[in-house]
């Protein structure tokens, strides 16, 4: 039986099951990086994550937790950094979702032409040490190939990415202050329905789209329900107690962070937010032709 080593981080996971190891930073810059040849000219471990620690720090971000891990006695590296707000700098946005939110910095890189060099940002990042790298509400990401000039482009790459990190996070702030406002018992009463209709609509908007799979829509619902909230986060605040389009994209990332099924869960995300997006602002959306769903 596989054995799965996860590790948890604001909101974000580390999963270790195909032979990675967690590691301490020391032993990441310990790493050996192989020789350049012609066409492949791997990248430092250490030189790719110091160069988004160095990004962040010009944006007012320091590191409060990380973790790192190595694989292959250090062929590849997969790490994860969360993000906390400098003296004097605001972190998430304004609002009642804004506050006390948690950025987490995905990082992954390989020596092998295993996967380019890379990195995604968001409040639920996913990193795996069977390549998969995702986030939900990444607020950018960036990708590099080990190729000649790797190593001069990419603090440029990093850098740039990172300079317009701040518009992102109040971009994201406000879709789910719009989503913590759109309330499906006060839509249902305003549209004159039965109560639940325009949540059950919205599922089968999402399932048809393929948005969310057929194996994954009763455990959404069951989220969805949950007297605590989802995850239990009820607590956090109103937007979690109160049955939101919030509370309904709180109840599927709890599912994926369980039953993380990573077959087209970019397309999936943003076809979720498509959905999301239109009934936050009222447009009666056309549902889009069905597509084969995954089970």
């Amino acid at each position: 039986m596989t054995n799965w080593n996860v590790t948890e981080m604001a909101g974000s996971k580390l999963v270790l099951h195909c032979g990675a190891n967690r590691v301490d930073w020391n032993e990441v810059r310990a790493v050996q990086t192989p020789a350049a040849s012609a066409t492949h000219c791997p990248v430092p471990h250490d030189f790719l994550v110091e160069q988004v620690r160095e990004g962040l720090d010009m944006m007012g971000f320091a590191i409060s937790e990380e973790c790192h891990a190595l694989y292959g006695d250090g062929l590849r590296y997969f790490g994860l950094l969360a993000l906390r707000a400098k003296v004097g700098h605001d972190v998430g946005g304004e609002g009642e979702i804004g506050q006390g939110r948690r950025f987490v910095f995905g990082i992954r890189n390989g020596h092998d032409k295993s996967v380019v060099a890379g990195g995604v940002l968001g409040t639920q990042v996913f990193v795996c040490d069977n390549l998969a790298m995702h986030s939900g509400d990444a607020m950018f990401r960036f990708a590099r190939k080990h190729t000649r000039w790797a190593l001069r482009d990419l603090p440029q790459i990093i850098s740039t990415r990172i300079g317009n990190l701040r518009l992102a996070m109040q971009s994201v702030t406000d879709r789910e202050n719009a989503y913590a406002r759109f309330d499906f018992t006060q839509a249902d009463e305003q549209a004159g329905v039965r109560r639940g209709t325009i949540l059950n609509d919205c599922l089968m908007r999402c399932l048809r789209s393929g948005a969310i799979t057929t194996t994954a829509l009763p455990h959404i619902v069951k989220e969805f329900d949950r007297a605590d909230g989802p995850g239990g986060h009820a607590h956090a605040g109103e937007a979690w107690q109160r049955p939101t389009l919030f509370r309904l994209q709180q109840a599927v990332t709890e599912v994926e962070k369980e039953r993380p099924g990573l077959l087209n869960l970019t397309k999936r995300h943003s076809r979720l937010h498509g959905i999301l997006d239109a009934i936050a602002a009222g447009v009666d959306i056309v549902d889009a032709p069905a597509q084969e769903v995954e089970v």
